[in-house]
């Protein structure tokens, strides 16, 4: 035994947008119902938890609501490591040596400093579940985006369709749908790039 308190590990992001979107469904209220319904953005994950505590003390709270809750705990507690890991980062470009964080962060010396900041290191490796990346949290959704990107590729699709008949015959006709076609092909393969891996810079 270390006597250092024990920390949970970084929770997995299937498990946070799981815990989100469980949290969302029972206690989204107001402007939140209305961004959840029309991005698919769920409550902020504070927020989440404050009304799952409030609902604990009024005797209203489900096991699983707390077990969310649990689980954004440790979301929000990763997304502060991470936080303070690009502050110790800006403080020490700045010229602040490790004997000064010590001090600051009121640790025994410049060893502990150093070994908090490989921590943090650590810690902000970790994967995370940002709110504005990856897949619809709903299953079988796609989200406002890809819906207007869908009606865009709809509309060039007659556009090219109506030019080709308009230029006459049932053949330029013919041309004009897979010209249509075509459009629609390329469309998608220049809007629907996969969106890359969390930036580690950001919290």
């Amino acid at each position: 035994m270390t006597g250092r308190p024990v920390e949970p590990p970084a929770p997995d992001p299937k498990m946070v947008r799981a815990a989100r979107v469980h949290l969302t469904g029972r206690y989204a209220k107001g402007v939140q119902v209305l961004l959840w319904e029309t991005y698919e953005r769920p409550m902020p994950d504070v927020d989440a938890i404050e009304a799952v505590i409030k609902a604990a003390e009024d005797g209203t709270a489900i096991g699983p609501d707390l077990a969310a809750a649990l689980v954004l705990a440790q979301a929000v507690r990763l997304d502060a490591d991470r936080r303070e890991f690009r502050l110790l980062n800006a403080a020490r470009d700045a010229g602040l040596e490790a004997e000064a964080i010590a001090t600051v962060l009121d640790l025994p010396g410049a060893h502990a400093a150093r070994e908090h900041i490989d921590h943090l290191v650590r810690r902000a490796s970790r994967p995370v579940a940002a709110v504005s990346e990856g897949p619809p949290l709903r299953s079988g959704s796609t989200g406002p985006d890809e819906d207007r990107r869908s009606r865009r590729r709809g509309q060039r699709a007659q556009h090219a369709a109506h030019n080709g008949q308009a230029r006459g015959g049932e053949g330029q006709g013919r041309d004009g749908a897979a010209s249509a076609a075509e459009t629609t092909r390329e469309g998608s393969s220049k809007e629907e790039v996969p969106r890359g891996a969390v930036d580690d810079r950001r919290p």
